[in-house]
């Protein structure tokens, strides 16, 4: 498996340029915008979207709180790195004692069978972070270019002063992580090492409202106390355009509330 950042670097290494069309080429697969070209949210759908976006708040438990903005863009990514750093961890040295107690728990472990983690990507852009499970298509994991034409539609609706040059993006490799936990580590430690990991993530950004897409994602931040808009999974989005046009109604409403 490679990442798509990784493939990118490959191809440009190679001297081949990538691109993308502006419009929809004949015989193309129909538009991944969350918005149609040419169309906007309008307030009455808007509203429409609202107790979709309360209904969903509701089943989940999440209630807007206001956060502090962080103070710079310098002690943001300050503090990531320091956060990084601590949250790093070296291999457990190995230990002969008590091998039937380890192996009892290696049985344990396998007889329970390793749940899934997906790797995330956040973005985020002045009060505004988007938290994404990375989906993996024909071996590629990571943001294709399907995924950011989605994000940048939501990040436009909820920033009026959003530029994608000014997005900023990090990464959560779960997979990666989750190989510096020891072998017998259960589902639940897994869980909570990642969970950890990000509510480290959202507590530097401080951002006022975050969009979760996907239920692994939506899970990972149930407890936290921020303004959480939950979304669902790119393959459901991309199913049908009514799905995007029902989220791109709610972040509106969102922003008129």
């Amino acid at each position: 498996m490679i990442n798509e950042k990784a493939r990118l670097s490959y191809l440009e290494a190679m001297g081949i340029r990538s691109w993308v069309p502006r419009e929809q080429l004949p015989g193309a697969k129909p538009s991944i915008r969350l918005v149609p070209q040419g169309q906007q949210p309008c307030k009455e759908r808007a509203l429409e979207g609202a107790s979709g976006l309360a209904a969903m708040r509701n089943a989940l438990g999440t209630a807007p709180t206001a956060v502090n903005k962080a103070a710079s863009t310098e002690s943001v990514s300050a503090s990531i790195d320091a956060l990084k750093a601590s949250l790093s961890i070296q291999p457990t040295a190995k230990s002969a004692e008590e091998p039937a107690a380890v192996a009892s728990t290696d049985e344990a472990v396998l007889a329970e069978g390793v749940r899934e983690i997906p790797s995330l990507s956040l973005l985020s852009v002045d009060d505004v972070l988007l938290v994404a499970e990375q989906p993996i298509q024909n071996g590629v994991k990571g943001l294709q270019y399907p995924h950011r034409v989605l994000l940048n539609d939501a990040l436009r609706i909820l920033s009026p002063s959003f530029r994608r040059e000014n997005v900023s993006e990090d990464e959560i490799d779960s997979q990666l992580i989750q190989q510096t936990l020891p072998r017998t580590a259960s589902n639940h430690d897994r869980w909570d090492h990642i969970q950890a990991i990000l509510n480290g993530f959202v507590d530097v950004r401080a951002p006022k409202l975050v969009l979760c897409f996907g239920s692994d994602a939506n899970e990972l931040l149930a407890l936290s106390s921020l303004d959480i808009i939950p979304a669902a999974s790119f393959d459901t989005l991309f199913e049908d355009a009514e799905h995007r046009l029902k989220l791109a109604n709610q972040l509106a409403a969102h922003v008129l509330s």
